[in-house]
This record gives C-alpha cells, structure tokens and sequence, in this order.
C-alpha cells in the first residue's frame, strides 16, 4: 500500500472566526507566511521518512489551505521532492478553463521531470462550486464535460474543435506533452455510485473521500463489478482513499488532542454565520445534497463536532483501522497528518511516530486480499 500525505498552507489565528469564506481582515502576511514555511517542512519530512507521495488541492478563500491555485505549490515540490511523487487531489473543473488546466498539468509533469503521481480530476467541495457564481445544478454536467475534454486534449496528435453544452473551442492544441507516452494516473471521484459508473466509463482510477468502510465498501464494489463487465481488470492499484490520521501513545491522548484543536471536524465546510449557512445549502440544494454532508443537521452542529478522525489512536489501532479498508479494496492512502488547525508541533509529532511505528507494517501489506469485489473481478 503506498501513503501519501495531504498538505495544504493551514493559516491559523486565534482570532480568526471558523469557517469558509474567511473573511480579508483578518489576514496577516507572517502568519501566511509561516503557514507556507510550516507546509513546506511537513512535506520534506515526509519525503524524507519515505512516504511515497504529497498532495495538493485547489482551495479558495482561504479554506481549508492556502492554495488557490494548487499547480503553483506543485511547482515549488518538484524543486524540493528527492523520493516522493506529487499528487494533484486536484484542480476544480467547474470553475477552471479544462483546456488551461490541461495545459498546466503536462507542463508541470515536465517541469518536475516526470514526479506527477497522478491526477484526481474533481467538482471541488460543495463551497467552492459558489466560489466563482457556478449554477451549482450544473456543476455535475459542467465537471463531465471538462473531464471528456481534457482527457481528449492530452491524447488527440492534431488540433481539433469542441462543440459542447458548457465549453466551446475553435481550436484545441495541448502544448508540451507528458514525457512518457500516456498521461499521468487519472482519479475521477468514487463518493458516489454515480460518481463510480462516470469513472468507468472514462477508463480512470477512483479517489474516495471520508466515506464510512460500509459506503467506501459499495464504492468499490461497485468499480469492480463494472470494470468485470467491461472486461477490465482493476485492483488495490486502482483506488485511493483520503481522511485524517492521528497516531499517539494513548488512544484517549490522541481523541483529547484532535478534539481540543478541532483536527478532522471538518469545520472548514461551514460558512461562519446562519445566514450565510442557510444560503450555502440552498446553494448546494440538489447539486451535492446528504452525500457531501452537507445537511441541515450537519451545518447545526457545533463546531468541532462534524465528522472525527477515523485513523486515531495508538500505532496498533491506527494500523488496524488502515488494513481494514485494504481488505475493501484500497491500494493507497492520502492522509491529513497536520492542518485544519493542529498546531505543526503536533502535525510533525503525528508524522513521525507513523512513520517510526505505522508505516513499516502498512509496507507489509499483500498486493491483493480476498474481498468481494476482487472476486468479482
């Protein structure tokens, strides 16, 4: 199994209020300034320590990290990478020029001599589809388009046009091409079903997100059963998981440290007012709906109790709970070690002790195991 880690620049003030957007004011250039020095030395640890890849995403306005524009961060890793690969976990498609973005992503691959891990082509978070005054009813339809569409532009040889429903382009001709032949490994989400049977049909890898083993479980079946059908062979290789990792001497020790900081409440969802949240959920209303989380009951509840670390504990527990979603199919991890408001005193604790005492026995994990969905493979 291969573990990545999920960075981000996580600015922190204590006089900040939670939420997203985070509002200008409260912005002071040494706090941003220590959150990209504090990122950079996470991810150099964890190229260090021998963590197999480092992950950036697109984010905006400050939430959940400092990277608007993720492809920048990447420029700067592949300066600083000796071992790790970087992941793109990813650009948003729906308020991005695809035809742009797929510039940027062979550039980078080039740039960085061939480090690109893959590639996760996502909507973004259900926030974010209003960053930019996106129909948050069309983001769905504006995301599947923009995916046929860069994935044509990294293989067509000779320029073409594109006449679609949301983009339309006179001429397309995608300069550098990637060093190797094929593209980097595509990701396309596997939250949902749907989300799984659009994966199938563009022939991608899945990336799955904070979902229960029980809903991370049906997803990967589900890729399985439709890849047999299709009489394409997947594995372990073909599915990434992403959710927050906490490793202590004491499990209690573990649970007080992630509770007192908020570590893995997923608060960076929630708009910091009650007017704001009531117009985010009628913005998100029939786009994203329960599957993101995104409830009535959810946005009420107080912060630092939305969702929890599901890897947290001592060494043992946190293997145990990483070898339980191995037996479902997964074959990599992303992992949150610090951000989100942990203090990197104790981001950099987390890391090292899974790595001292977590990762050599995840290294020891078979290829393949047993399931159901393998079976049916």
């Amino acid at each position: 199994m291969e573990i990545g880690i999920f960075g981000g620049a996580d600015y922190q003030s204590p006089a900040m209020p939670h939420g997203w957007p985070r509002r200008p004011r409260f912005y002071e250039p040494e706090l941003a300034r220590k959150a990209h020095e504090d990122s950079m030395m996470l991810y150099e640890l964890a190229d260090d320590i021998g963590l197999d890849f480092v992950t950036v995403s697109e984010h905006h306005y400050g939430g959940p990290g400092l990277e608007p524009n993720c492809h920048i961060t990447a420029a700067v890793l592949g300066e600083r990478m000796k071992n790790a690969r970087i992941a793109l976990l990813g650009p948003n498609l729906p308020m991005n020029n695809p035809v742009r973005l797929a510039e940027e992503i062979a550039q980078l691959d080039l740039l960085s001599g061939g480090k690109i891990y893959g590639v996760a082509l996502l909507r973004g978070t259900p926030n974010e589809v209003i960053t930019y005054f996106n129909n948050p009813a069309e983001s769905r339809d504006v995301w599947e388009e923009s995916v046929q569409l860069i994935l044509r532009a990294w293989k067509e040889p000779e320029p073409f046009g594109w006449e679609g429903v949301h983009h339309r382009f006179r001429t397309i001709a995608v300069w550098p091409k990637f060093l190797d032949a094929a593209p980097p490994r595509v990701m396309l989400s596997g939250n949902s079903l749907e989300s799984v049977d659009f994966a199938l049909k563009m022939g991608s890898d899945i990336a799955i997100s904070y979902g229960t083993p029980e809903a991370t479980g049906r997803s990967i079946e589900r890729f399985h059963d439709g890849a047999a059908a299709l009489g394409r062979e997947v594995g372990h290789g073909n599915v990434l998981y992403r959710n927050f990792v906490y490793v202590a001497e004491t499990e209690e020790r573990a649970r007080q440290e992630c509770a007192e900081h908020g570590f893995g409440s997923m608060t960076f969802f929630r708009p910091p007012t009650a007017a704001a949240a009531a117009v985010f959920q009628e913005s998100v209303k029939g786009s994203y709906g329960d599957s993101a989380g995104v409830t009535r009951e959810s946005l009420e509840k107080p912060l630092g109790t939305w969702g929890a670390p599901r890897f947290v504990g001592t060494p043992d527990q946190v293997f145990e709970a990483i070898r339980e979603y191995h037996q479902l199919g997964v074959g990599a991890m992303d992992f949150s070690f610090g951000g989100f408001g942990l203090p990197t005193e104790l981001a950099k604790k987390n890391l090292e002790m899974f790595a001292r005492h977590v990762l050599p026995e995840v290294h020891k994990l078979p290829n393949s195991v047993n399931t159901k969905a393998n079976a049916n493979a």
